[in-house]
């Protein structure tokens, strides 16, 4: 859908999974298109260095401050944001459904559900690995015969600041 100079839009408020360059803040607010800039590859698809093709329009969209922020005090100011036109929807036909008794098409993201895996611990089966899990728990490799280790600090900077030189 093409959007022209001085047209009302709506930001979606579609949750994507992954990237995505529209700001949360955005969504579901109501701008004013200021500039089409043109045609560009969709950047959410070439962050998977996918080719982002077909090519989506970017529209300079104008939005009141006083309707991002619910305290902000200055009633003229205004922050200017670059959208892709598949997150635009015209504001006037959102506005007309809303008063038919008709919702706009929201889509969510699909529920997220967390599969918890849990490892059975298992028993060493013999004395001889009984004895290697505990020597190493200890700190000690099974096959050493409490040989003193030697390790010396690494070397500091001279700065202090922890850094090798």
């Amino acid at each position: 859908m093409e959007f022209h100079p001085g047209e009302r839009v709506l930001v979606k408020t579609r949750v994507p999974t992954g990237h995505c360059r529209t700001p949360f803040y955005l969504r579901g607010k109501t701008g004013v298109v200021e500039a089409n800039t043109g045609a560009y590859p969709n950047p959410e698809e070439l962050a998977y260095h996918k080719n982002g093709l077909p090519k989506k329009t970017l529209y300079r969209v104008r939005f009141e401050q006083k309707h991002l922020w619910s305290s902000y005090p200055v009633a003229k100011d205004t922050l200017i944001a670059d959208i892709f036109e598949h997150w635009l929807e015209p504001a006037d036909r959102t506005a007309t459904m809303l008063k038919a008794g008709t919702s706009a098409k929201r889509t969510k993201a699909p529920a997220r559900t967390k599969k918890i895996v849990r490892a059975k611990a298992k028993a060493p089966a013999t004395q001889k690995q009984r004895k290697k899990k505990s020597v190493r728990a200890k700190g000690k490799s099974a096959n050493s015969k409490m040989r003193p280790t030697t390790r010396t600090a690494p070397r500091r900077a001279a700065t202090g600041r922890g850094k090798r030189r």
